[in-house]
């Protein structure tokens, strides 16, 4: 739904997009056993989540952040920032263990072992990560950049098509 910034002087061309995911890990209040690691919308009033500790990627740290307060703001969710990081497995890894709920893309599911906790998309349509490619509006690509535009885009459409 976002790009991760929008600069009308930059061309984005979107590699693909994906679902941004709430993680609730097992023994916090809103995880549900019977759920497992299937992915459901967030069954709750998001509101619900004022209070809640949470593990974030640090301020200006790529779009991940930008699209998590984005979420806070709309909702109204005041979060408890328990730990602010620069590595988005790290924080996935600590919200696993029961620190505390972050938001990661869904591809760091597919690239990490299985966990026992519970995955939730927010909104309706549900909040999406985009990830792009962007350049300056105007000027021709170069003959690698443009093999790498194209071979990226290529890939990615194998795999989210």
């Amino acid at each position: 739904n976002m790009l991760p910034i929008f600069n009308p002087a930059i061309v984005y061309e979107r590699l693909y997009e994906e679902n941004l995911l709430l993680v609730v890990p097992k023994g916090h209040r809103y995880y549900r056993p019977d759920q497992g690691s299937k992915i459901t919308e967030f069954p709750l009033d998001k509101q619900n989540l004022s209070g809640e500790k949470f593990i974030l990627t640090k301020q200006g740290y790529g779009s991940l952040r930008r699209l998590t307060d984005e979420i806070f703001y709309h909702y109204s969710i005041k979060p408890s920032i328990l730990l602010e990081t620069t590595n988005l497995e790290n924080a996935y890894r600590l919200a696993n263990s029961g620190v505390g709920l972050t938001f990661i893309p869904e591809v760091l599911l597919k690239n990490n072992l299985p966990s026992q906790s519970n995955y939730y998309t927010i909104g309706k349509p549900p909040v999406k990560y985009s990830v792009v490619v962007a350049y300056k509006k105007g000027e021709a690509l170069s003959a690698p950049a443009l093999a790498f535009l194209n071979m990226a885009k290529e890939n990615y459409k194998a795999i989210y098509d």
